[in-house]
């Protein structure tokens, strides 16, 4: 049953973290010895829609999972996509757009369980859990503390989820939807010139500084966070109720300044901010990491053709580039496979591109 009111863990934890070398004038990309040059096996275009920005996600051998931010991404009715890997063709859709009980007003986030995926709706707070097997939905609604900022939500059961945002100046959040409990951990990395000062005016400031995503290893209780706007990665592991930093990647950080706005400190971006990561996927194995390194101004700055890979250790393992420019990948749970989403500049239309990894890694 969802509860109103979330109880607060009185479990502690001393928290282990790792942090590798930050050299701000060095992109991360110059770590990468090793590298493959892929090519697609088969590109695919999709004549019944468009996606402006979108996310994909591998449900089973034969279909993909496509999901849009909002209404304004796509030329389609709904946000999610059920789509042929084979073919490129639509099987079917779910998720219509609206403020409705039964609508999204956005969809951020993927998680998929046995027979269910679960999907995000951060703009009015909602789950919508699709049970692929018998084609049905159930619509959730759940209430939040009012100072708490959600972005992504990742399951770690139909019940238990890892939430990515702001809370208690902390990252991340463990919450039971059923019993109500929450443990929130992890300090977002302090930017240059940041003073110690008041939290409520200091919080909001590193969590606009260090937007991301959230990913999950396959078949286990490990997440991966990484930003759009600086070379960061944070791994963390869920055990019991309890969130864990494992490993804490950071290379450079954020380029902009600190803005005080509304008795409140946040972050602005200049000529000089850059994309980092964009996009990403997850095996069992590894994390694939899409990077831009583009200026956020620049027309393609969400467009790239380059994929860093590292273990789940946070260890490089090499780098994949594509013969072209996509804006969202997703890998199979082999490392076999890769799937990647582009904008043919000449027709305009999206395309399914398929690659084939190879096995040296």
């Amino acid at each position: 049953m969802l509860k109103n009111s979330i109880v607060v863990s009185t479990i502690s934890i001393a928290f282990l973290l790792v942090v590798l070398n930050c050299n701000p004038n060095k992109s991360i990309i110059s770590y990468f010895k090793e590298f493959d040059i892929l090519k697609p096996e088969s590109v695919l275009p999709l004549n019944d829609l468009y996606f402006k920005f979108a996310r994909i996600s591998e449900l089973n051998d034969s279909t993909l999972i496509i999901t849009a931010r909002s209404i304004s991404h796509t030329s389609g009715n709904s946000l999610i996509y059920f789509i042929s890997k084979n073919t490129g063709s639509i099987i079917r859709e779910i998720g219509p757009s609206g403020r409705g009980p039964a609508e999204l007003m956005g969809v951020f986030s993927t998680s998929i369980l046995k027979n269910e995926i679960i999907f995000y709706d951060p703009i009015s707070y909602k789950i919508l859990k699709y049970n692929f097997i018998r084609d049905s939905s159930n619509y959730q609604s759940f209430k939040i503390k009012k100072e708490y900022i959600i972005d992504y939500l990742s399951v770690i059961d139909s019940n238990k989820y890892i939430l990515l945002g702001l809370f208690k100046g902390k990252m991340f959040n463990y919450l039971n939807l059923e019993t109500g409990e929450e443990f929130v951990n992890i300090d977002y990395p302090k930017l240059q010139n940041q003073q110690d000062a008041d939290s409520k005016k200091t919080g909001f400031l590193s969590y606009s500084a260090f937007p991301g995503s959230l990913i999950k290893r396959p078949e286990h209780s490990s997440f991966a966070f990484y930003s759009s706007t600086s070379e960061l990665i944070q791994i963390i592991e869920v055990i019991g109720n309890m969130i864990i930093g494992k490993k804490q990647i950071l290379y450079d950080l954020p380029v902009g300044n600190i803005v005080f706005n509304q008795d409140a400190f946040i972050w602005g971006y200049n000529n000089k901010s850059k994309y980092c990561f964009i996009d990403g996927t997850a095996s069992e194995k590894y994390l694939y990491l899409l990077y831009s390194g583009n200026y956020i101004r620049d027309k393609n700055s969400i467009l790239s053709n380059c994929i860093l890979v590292f273990d789940w250790n946070g260890n490089k393992i090499k780098k994949i580039d594509l013969d072209r420019k996509v804006f969202a990948i997703s890998v199979d749970s082999k490392d076999q496979e890769l799937y990647a989403f582009s904008l043919n500049e000449n027709t305009f239309k999206n395309e399914l591109l398929h690659y084939l990894l190879s096995a040296n890694y």
